[in-house]
């Protein structure tokens, strides 16, 4: 039992099968989602080779971090309070009240810690008044940080 229908479909499928034609007319248009594929993915590929040229020139310093590049998601840091979230970034960019800027301005009145000790990047997680708040510390390690070992 022969469906003419069925027939004729396969015949067809079979010709362009063994002889592909390019789309003509309203399936050669592009769709809306084509183009949007298309333009995420030109955004990935200039991303990425932006990042590679960027990465490549990063300071010692931030690289020891290891931070992945990823704009899909927003970062856990982003979620921290204002006044935490502004230690990290200083920590991490080293762009802050440090002892470092005040010695190399002159300035008179170079800036410690309210413990006594000059200010650093590192000393932002050593310090004592620091350390008495470990437990409320988001993403804390297990155990505190010693001054001795490594960050």
């Amino acid at each position: 039992m022969k469906i003419v229908g069925n027939e004729l479909a396969d015949q067809l499928a079979d010709n362009e099968a063994k002889d592909p034609h390019q789309p003509y007319g309203m399936a050669a248009s592009p769709t809306r989602s084509g183009i949007r594929t298309v333009g995420r993915r030109l955004l990935e590929h200039t991303r990425d080779t932006w990042w590679k040229d960027k990465s490549s020139r990063l300071s010692a310093w931030y690289t020891q971090w290891q931070l992945p590049y990823d704009t899909r998601r927003t970062p856990a840091a982003l979620w921290l309070p204002r006044r935490i979230l502004a230690k990290v970034l200083m920590i991490r960019s080293t762009h802050g009240d440090f002892e470092w800027y005040h010695r190399k301005f002159n300035h008179e009145d170079t800036s410690k810690c309210l413990c006594g000790r000059p200010k650093t990047p590192e000393h932002l997680v050593f310090c004592k008044r620091a350390t008495t708040h470990f437990k409320k510390w988001p993403l804390r390690p297990i155990v505190p940080l010693a001054q001795d070992r490594k960050a």
